[in-house]
């Protein structure tokens, strides 16, 4: 008999099944994570804390499949030749999207580029090697299996809306910042949520969001911009701002803050509504 956790075949409805599956990652991460830190400091450094986070949503999301008797694999995550270029495909349109948006703020005034002053190029591998666990993290958990089992329950449009409002609660500004940047890197984030999501159902799996979230932050720290209002470090360039307009340039948080970074954003979740989504949706 179906109810309000089970439906007509019996079995637990996808979103009693989205929400377990969020509460347990949230548990098995913050477990893992104050474990990492009551160890000696020599053993901690090597495990950074977002691949712990990393492994934690990967060992859940194993579990839950597990439990569906289905492969990891039907969730997105895979090792394969297709993979592997819809992970490098991802890389160059998030790369891309930063390049576009920077140099439209260059063309309208609101910054150039200087070379830093100090390059190591083996402290940008290290940057983006960290920027890999944080990426892999963020993705398999709100792109992974809760959004996918929220999608076969409620559609991909709800699903899209309430990832995207999850991922923005999950990214909260500084209280420091100007209501009008918060507020556009608050419809950024909200788009890049949608985007990311848009990507992962026309792709059928989590590479292709996974390439373009990292190629996304990884272009972000090689140009010297903020990533999520957090100082950049060991860039190849530095951006000088040459206006003061700070909905253009998107001031200390970067140009995640930028009205261009919107219009940009924008643009591409246009490109990726069009055609229908490769993953199963109730609507």
């Amino acid at each position: 008999m179906a109810s309000i956790f089970v439906n007509e075949q019996g079995t637990v409805r996808n979103g009693w099944r989205a929400v377990a599956f969020l509460l347990l990652a949230v548990i098995v991460v913050t477990v893992l994570i104050a474990a990492s830190r009551e160890l000696p400091g020599h053993i901690a450094y090597w495990l950074p804390e977002v691949y712990l986070s990393a492994l934690g949503v990967l060992a859940v999301t194993w579990l839950f499949m597990r439990l569906e008797r289905r492969p990891i694999a039907d969730v997105g995550l895979e090792l394969s030749r297709r993979a592997a270029c819809q992970f490098g495909v991802g890389m160059a349109y998030g790369a891309g999207l930063v390049l576009a948006t920077a140099l439209l703020v260059v063309a309208l005034g609101g910054l150039h580029f200087e070379i830093a002053p100090q390059v190591s190029v083996i402290d940008i591998v290290k940057t983006g090697l960290f920027m890999s666990g944080a990426v892999l993290f963020e993705e398999t958990l709100f792109r992974g299996y809760a959004f996918q089992r929220t999608v076969e329950g409620m559609g991909h449009r709800w699903a899209l809306a309430l990832f995207a409002v999850v991922f923005l609660l999950a990214h909260p500004m500084e209280e420091a910042m100007p209501p009008e940047l918060s507020t556009i890197a608050s419809a950024n984030l909200v788009l890049a949520a949608v985007l990311l999501g848009q990507v992962m159902l026309r792709s059928g799996g989590l590479a292709m969001p996974i390439g373009l979230h990292l190629g996304w932050n990884w272009m972000l720290q090689t140009l010297g911009f903020s990533i999520s209002g957090k100082l950049a470090f060991d860039s190849i360039w530095h951006p000088v701002f040459d206006s003061e307009v700070q909905w253009l340039t998107g001031g200390d948080y970067g140009i995640e803050a930028s009205v261009l970074s919107l219009v940009v954003l924008l643009a591409a979740v246009l490109w990726f509504s069009r055609g229908q989504p490769a993953v199963k949706s109730a609507a």
